[in-house]
């Protein structure tokens, strides 16, 4: 595995290997992130904004709707490998992936009507809030209140 930063995969020399929690064998091997990696790639989210800021609500609709159907398209390959790497039931991978599907179909909407803030109240039967906001020039960050 490797990091895309800034639209390029960049590999690292230190890595470490992602362990199935119950059978003990290596799911992947991934490199580990260092501040500068993270100083790059805010600087490209940073550097990418103006032309973010060249699109039109509808235009980022389009985008977020675009993305929603990679994720479901990839959703049965994507749920294998969480329950590879985090050891939870296939069941509850696929809702994960569910709920991150229907989260980008809301902000879809929402960006194409408001085309700024995206709050989504989306309490299920374990009581948990997402909640999506487009930060300054659209530098877009997701907070999950729940752990793996």
């Amino acid at each position: 595995m490797k990091f895309l930063i800034n639209g390029e995969f960049i590999d690292k020399s230190d890595h470490y290997d992602v362990i199935n929690p119950y059978n003990g064998k290596i799911v992947d091997t991934v490199p580990i992130a260092y501040r500068t990696d993270v100083d790059n790639a805010v600087e490209a989210a940073n550097n990418a904004k103006n032309a973010l800021n060249d699109l039109s609500a509808k235009e980022v609709s389009i985008n977020l709707l675009n993305a929603c159907e990679e994720l479901e398209k990839e959703s049965v390959s994507i749920a294998k490998l969480i329950v590879a790497e985090a050891g939870k039931p296939y069941k509850q991978a696929i809702g994960e992936l569910q709920r991150s599907v229907e989260t980008l179909q809301f902000a879809a909407e929402e960006a194409r009507i408001y085309g700024e803030s995206v709050p989504i109240d989306a309490t299920g039967p374990l009581n948990r809030f997402v909640q999506i906001r487009l930060h300054g020039l659209r530098i877009c960050s997701y907070r999950c209140n729940w752990t793996c």
